[in-house]
């Protein structure tokens, strides 16, 4: 709907005047305008018509902006003027402005204009609503006088020092001071010590014209000395030239409110709930439950946005319950989830309504933690089907009585635990069948009375008189039930067989002496100790090893007394202990018999408590450990005798191992000279040549070949030997294993070109530097490269493999595999091709390859082995130990 608007246009341009009210309708308003051109013509509108406000072109062929806004102030009428220019400098806009105008507008930018007149409107509302309230002011000077004459507030002037020139009659009747007694007295005099820098803040800031607060809070004390809560708040005095001449304030008595707030914030600390006031959005108050819910501190949640940690899927709701509640002014209890500082989830019920904090509407809330309930509630849905099953397998019937239409219902397991008929379970309660002794059916009816007085289940266990003549026992259950508005409208519970567990009662009770005897003459013995180390309980077993009568000393004697000196310090060492700490303690302990021997005994002891933590008795059981002693000194000796056994043994070791090596040597020399004889033997036929054939040339040159062969074999084979045999010492030297690999490859490159096979490598990057000797680990890498190229056919392809792994002890190792293409290792030799000697390979090998190979890693602390598989090759696998 079109607001109307009274408007007074000063315009030469009706093109202009067109479309300014274009622009008021446009922006919602019903312009009823009129025109003006001169100042006379202006005059008489004014003087005619009211006007919401004037719209004045600055420059006119007749009249100009500056002469409206002085027949405007002429008239002493106020409405607000408007100067729409087409072009206005910026010295002439200040002077309209100090000659009244309100705003200026230019014709340019006239998008302006709606927001310039809607706020002049207001303004001008305002203005005439505060002269109206001014003249009212005045009127009211007199009902002033009398208000505060006779007002509860206490309404006061201050001097600019602090010093009352006026108070009203109110100070006398709420805080007994005669009026005489406090006018021209400091008002410091009257405040509690506490409150003066709070006033005092008060007053500077609102003369420093930054006052934040609308009121402060106070004590002032009472003429019979007590200290009483006031509210004040008020203005400066100023006289016509702005200086400050004093302070205009009314008190308002809240010492009620106070020491109810006092009580509240008490009860708020104290309370299980978290308790919280939000006012603004934010968090005004969080009492200590609300803090340990949460995990925040109150420092960390006061004055933060409410929703700081309530779960995301929930806030929308959470809001809302605060539209319902400012609706309907307060909501029923609800449940929601918030998000706690560690990211755990918790459920909250919670309850808000609508309450004045501090003079400014708020929120009061009430949560209490249900997130055990709701694992409970969630728990409990998903045992309802176990529940109803564990019903049948343990023989539990249930049974249901209303009030309401006079009906029993019994489930099928009842009937059948009691002898009824399980076709007919539902009877009127006048028609209930007798199936209970009449002992047990008054225990009955006790029962139902207390269910249906308390509230509370109630259980008693009672006889059933069976149709099959054979009475049980049952534990029959009751407890009442409720409608929705809590009244009691009958009763359900169930009810358990117990036949078999009262025939083990009745077991029980006539095995309990049996148990006594058995306690008492047990194999070990138990003790108990009062706190002050008095024997309270002793086993008839202990008592006999002790040599006492029972008389003589349960309840007699301190377990001190009967304690050799040293286990003495040991008893009292653990009893003081026991005052701090709850540990159970196993020590040797030596009694005293009555005849002065010594009993030497395991002791294992445990602290008693009560409820407060006191310690209040010891516990212990006792093992006779003389025999065992007597044996330990016995095996002692024995152990003796078998350490010089060993040490015999020992040595008669080292001469059989010293034996055994040189039969080892026997057996190595014989090969030796059964492999260097066949080298030795072409050598001498070479030689018997050359004697014999000496003008043959051809002949000379093949022989001397033949000879230089031999010859290097047999070196090969000593030297080979000579390797196995001699341990040289390692120098390590922290290296990079992929570096000595690609060494070693350099050194068979030739042998992969004659064979054309095709080298695959795979290192793991970034591996770890190793401590080795290099020129050791050298010799193994190119005996496994050789090994690997002699096995393998032309066009094979051979794999090297480094990375780092956990080996079989769990430690970090670097695994470096040969892995060649050719026939394979058979499995029956697999265990043998690292024994000296051990060759697969034509006559003129020595065999000694990987035996000195698997030396020089064992001597590294790693190993070296070989996977095989027939027709798919070998591969020869080394583990080197990497530092932990």
């Amino acid at each position: 709907m079109e607001k109307l608007l009274r408007i007074l246009i000063a315009e030469d341009s009706e093109d202009d005047l067109l479309l300014l009210i274009r622009i008021l309708k446009k922006g919602g308003y019903d312009p009823e305008y009129t025109w003006v051109q001169t100042a006379d013509a202006m005059t008489n509108a004014l003087r005619e018509k009211s006007f919401d406000i004037i719209l004045s072109d600055f420059k006119m062929p007749t009249f100009s902006g500056i002469q409206a806004l002085t027949l405007l102030n002429e008239t002493n009428i106020d409405i607000p003027l408007i100067i729409v220019s087409g072009a206005i400098g910026e010295e002439t806009a200040v002077e309209c402005m100090r000659l009244g105008a309100r705003d200026y507008v230019m014709k340019s930018n006239l998008s302006r204009l709606l927001p310039v007149i809607g706020r002049e409107l207001t303004e001008a509302k305002s203005r005439a609503e505060r002269k109206r309230a001014e003249e009212a002011l005045r009127e009211s000077e007199e009902k002033y006088r009398l208000l505060v004459d006779n007002t509860l507030d206490i309404i006061y002037t201050l001097s600019t020092k602090g010093v009352f020139i006026f108070v009203s009659p109110a100070w006398t009747k709420l805080l007994g001071h005669p009026l005489e007694q406090v006018v021209g007295k400091p008002f410091q005099q009257f405040m509690h010590p506490d409150d003066i820098p709070v006033c005092l803040a008060f007053l500077q800031s609102l003369i420093e014209e930054r006052q934040q607060e609308d009121s402060i809070e106070y004590r002032v004390r009472h003429s019979n000395g007590q200290w009483r809560w006031y509210s004040s708040t008020g203005i400066l005095l100023k006289d016509k030239t702005g200086k400050i001449v004093g302070f205009h304030g009314i008190a308002r008595d809240i010492d009620k409110r106070k020491r109810a707030e006092e009580l509240y914030t008490n009860l708020a600390e104290n309370s299980l709930a978290a308790v919280f006031i939000v006012q603004d959005g934010k968090f005004r108050f969080m009492n200590s439950s609300g803090t340990k819910y949460t995990g925040y501190t109150a420092s960390e949640i006061i004055n933060q946005n409410s929703d700081m940690f309530t779960f995301p899927g929930d806030i929308e709701m959470m809001k809302q319950k605060g539209r319902e509640m400012v609706k309907e002014g307060g909501v029923t209890p609800y449940e929601y989830r918030i998000l706690t500082k560690d990211s755990r989830i918790k459920w909250l019920m919670q309850i808000v309504s609508p309450i004045n904090y501090e003079g400014k509407p708020a929120i009061l809330g009430n949560s209490l933690d249900i997130t055990e309930r709701k694992r409970i509630e969630e728990d409990l849905r998903e045992s309802q089907k176990q529940l109803q099953n564990a019903y049948q397998v343990a023989h539990i019937g249930s049974w249901r009585w209303n009030f309401i239409d006079k009906t029993i219902i019994m489930s099928e397991e009842f009937c059948r635990m009691v002898g009824l008929d399980t076709e007919e379970r539902m009877f009127h309660e006048k028609k209930h069948p007798h199936i209970y002794t009449q002992e047990s059916w008054d225990n009955i009816k006790i029962a139902i009375k207390n269910a249906l007085k308390t509230g509370q289940p109630q259980a008693v266990d009672v006889e059933v008189v069976h149709s099959d003549g054979n009475n049980r026992w049952v534990t029959w259950i009751g407890n009442a039930m409720y409608d929705r508005t809590g009244k009691i409208v009958g009763l359900n519970g169930t009810a358990q067989d117990i036949t078999e567990h009262k025939l083990a009662e009745n077991k029980l009770k006539e095995s309990a002496e049996e148990i006594s005897r058995l306690y008492n003459n047990a194999p070990c013995g138990y003790h108990s100790l009062q706190s002050d180390g008095v024997i309270h309980h002793m086993n008839d077993t202990e008592i006999q090893w002790l040599g006492y009568e029972r008389d003589e000393i349960v309840g007699k004697k301190k377990m001190w007394d009967i304690l050799t000196p040293e286990s003495r310090r040991k008893h009292l060492k653990t009893f003081e202990s026991f005052k701090k700490d709850q540990r159970t303690i196993t020590l040797e302990y030596d009694f005293i018999r009555k005849d002065g021997s010594v009993l030497q005994t395991l002791v294992h002891a445990t602290p008693v408590y009560d409820k407060e933590g006191n310690f209040v008795e010891s516990s212990a059981t006792v093992i006779d450990i003389t025999q065992i002693k007597q044996t330990q000194v016995e095996l002692q000796a024995k152990n003796l005798e078998l350490s010089g056994a060993y040490e015999e043994l020992r040595k008669n070791q080292t001469v059989i191992l010293q034996q055994e090596k040189m039969a080892s040597l026997g057996m190595l020399s014989a090969g030796i000279a059964h492999e260097i004889k066949n080298p030795l033997a072409i050598i001498q036929q070479g030689i018997n040549y050359q004697q014999t054939a000496l003008q043959d040339n051809a002949l000379m040159a093949e022989v001397i070949e033949r000879m230089n062969i031999a010859i290097l074999r047999a070196d090969k084979i000593v030297k080979g030997l000579l390797s196995f045999a001699r341990q040289d010492s390692l120098t390590l030297v922290e290296q990079e294993i992929t570096t000595l690999l690609d060494e070693a490859l350099m050194l068979t490159q030739h042998e992969f070109r004659a064979k054309n096979i095709e080298l695959i490598k795979n290192y793991t990057p970034d591996l770890p530097r190793i401590s080795v000797d290099g020129n050791q680990l050298k010799q193994v890498f190119v005996n496994l490269l050789v090994n690997g190229i002699d096995a393998m056919p032309i066009k094979g392809i051979f794999t090297i493999s480094a990375q780092q792994i956990n080996n079989a002890a769990g430690n970090k190792a670097l695994k470096i595999s040969f892995k060649d293409t050719g026939l394979g290792i058979p499995a029956d030799k697999l265990k043998s091709i690292f024994d000296p000697f051990y060759t697969t390979k034509p006559v003129g090998n020595t065999g000694l390859g990987l035996s000195i190979s698997k030396g020089l890693i064992d001597r590294h602390g790693g190993i070296i082995y070989a996977e095989s598989q027939k027709e798919q090759g070998a591969n020869i696998i080394i583990e080197l130990p990497l530092p932990t």
